[in-house]
């Protein structure tokens, strides 16, 4: 019986018109993909994808978070049309099955779809690939050129068939007029740009040409490669040129993958299904391309040095009990132990002010390792032990507090805060930090407690202190980590 799809849908295409269907009510999505550059030889004048967004001003400009843990390619695709999403380690298997966009006719197929199917249900999670399409009377329709390489970006006009309604092939020059054709039966265009500086023209013509009621979405072609993505988006049609966001990532400039089909079936002023888990996308403020440059390049930084910095701390932990062992003996090598437990508390405080400095990778880990064992040895000599432990723990709790009423800025941009680049957390407090407060909390608590019994009024201390810590962990605007409540517990 399967055998016999493929040869089912060939007729289906030949015998469908093009631009069959009834014509679709005002307002249209059109939902544009753009091949990243690819340049030979390297060239810092070469324009970014997000610099060729940012000279559309009529965008709002923001980066869009692919996937949720582990990056893939086809994940990126799938999510955009199912918004809805796990981790890909949760799915069996955790790889996707290999897409392969057909077009038969005036129509298309995506091959593969089934087994992608069959593995979105084995997730912890009700994902619907082709959601999107489906959602829209009338499917959706694919625009793009012939002799493309990859069109890949045509897994995104699937409905829950793998089915592509309406598709439109053809060269660069004609892909306005085809276009238009299918805006007239299809209110969902999904487009397909071709590669260099072609790709870019017919873009500024797609903007330019847009109708006051039409939303534009114009997004990056996900890449190949396994690191996560926050990949440049633009919009035109959400009464204003500021900055992405949503309810998804309450982060200025970053939305998510999964944002797209709300924001889409939204504009069209159609229903959003139950089991989407993306919000819709808005604009805000004022778009700050070069901020986002920033922000892209930070995050990307992030994952590659957290073991780094951890190792410079060891070493630099190391070299001063042997340089104060060889100055001062047993009582060197018992104050080196002291200056080093002493680092390791300030630490968290040092990589919220590491984040604020965004120093390149040598500044940033002499700056932690120096600042560190410099305050350190300033609490050793003026705060008497055992309650030296309650400074640095006090002060990391109440700067990460702090962060986090002001929208945890800096702890997202630290070594160790939650990567938005994974999509798993956009902001609060992620699984490292977690632990690395709670022992903070613990610490500094006992530090305060010295030399006293076990009492009733001790374990009301701890139990006091971890209560209100469990509760600005657990916010939903603050922390947004409810499983810190059974780790501070425990």
């Amino acid at each position: 019986m399967r055998r016999l799809l493929p040869l089912a849908f060939l007729v289906l295409g030949l015998l469908a018109p093009a631009g069959a269907g009834a014509a679709p009510p005002s307002g249209h999505v059109i939902v544009v993909f753009l091949p990243k550059p690819v340049y030979k030889i390297y060239n810092p004048n070469n324009p970014t994808v997000l610099d060729r967004l940012d000279a559309e001003k009529s965008l709002a400009l923001g980066l869009v978070s692919e996937t949720q843990g582990g990056y893939n390619q086809t994940q990126a695709l799938l999510d955009y049309t199912s918004g809805a999403r796990t981790s890909q380690t949760t799915y069996r298997p955790s790889t996707p099955p290999l897409l392969t966009f057909v077009p038969i006719g005036k129509t298309g197929v995506v091959y593969g779809w089934y087994a992608a199917a069959q593995r979105a249900n084995t997730a912890p999670a009700n994902i619907h690939l082709g959601l999107l399409a489906s959602s829209v009377p009338g499917g959706a329709a694919y625009v793009s050129v012939s002799g493309q390489p990859d069109r890949s970006e045509a897994v995104v006009a699937a409905d829950r068939q793998g089915l592509v309604d309406y598709v439109s092939l053809g060269r660069p020059i004609t892909l306005m007029p085809r276009l238009h054709t299918a805006l007239t039966t299809h209110r969902l265009v999904v487009v397909g740009l071709p590669e260099q500086q072609t790709g870019i023209d017919v873009l500024h013509q797609i903007i330019a040409a847009r109708a006051p009621n039409d939303l534009i979405v114009v997004t990056q072609k996900p890449p190949t490669g396994k690191a996560g993505q926050l990949s440049p988006m633009g919009i035109a049609g959400l009464g204003g040129n500021g900055a992405l966001t949503s309810q998804t990532t309450h982060r200025h400039g970053i939305v998510a993958a999964i944002d797209l089909l709300p924001t889409v079936l939204t504009h069209l002023g159609l229903p959003i299904p139950n089991d989407v888990r993306g919000q819709t996308v808005t604009s805000e403020g004022v778009r700050d391309a070069a901020n986002l440059h920033a922000i892209s390049k930070r995050y990307s930084v992030i994952g590659a040095r957290r073991f780094p910095a951890l190792e410079a701390i060891m070493f630099t932990w190391l070299a001063v009990v042997l340089a104060l062992g060889v100055w001062r003996d047993r009582d060197g090598v018992r104050r080196g132990m002291r200056w080093g437990g002493l680092a390791i508390l300030w630490l968290p405080t040092m990589l919220l002010v590491t984040a604020w400095l965004n120093a390149g990778r040598t500044p940033e880990l002499v700056i932690l390792c120096a600042g560190s064992f410099v305050l350190a040895a300033l609490t050793d000599r003026f705060v008497r032990w055992p309650r030296a432990p309650a400074v640095p723990a006090l002060v990391g709790l109440v700067a990460y507090a702090v962060d986090l009423v002001e929208n945890s800025q800096l702890i997202v941009r630290s070594l160790l805060g939650p990567n938005p680049r994974s999509g798993s957390r956009f902001y609060g407090i992620g699984n490292e930090l977690e632990i690395a407060l709670t022992l903070l909390l613990l610490v500094g608590v006992a530090a305060l407690l010295p030399g006293r019994k076990r009492s009733n009024r001790a374990a009301l201390v701890f139990a006091v202190a971890g209560t209100v810590y469990a509760a600005i962990i657990a916010s939903g605007r603050l922390g947004a980590d409810v499983g810190g409540v059974f780790t501070v517990g425990g």
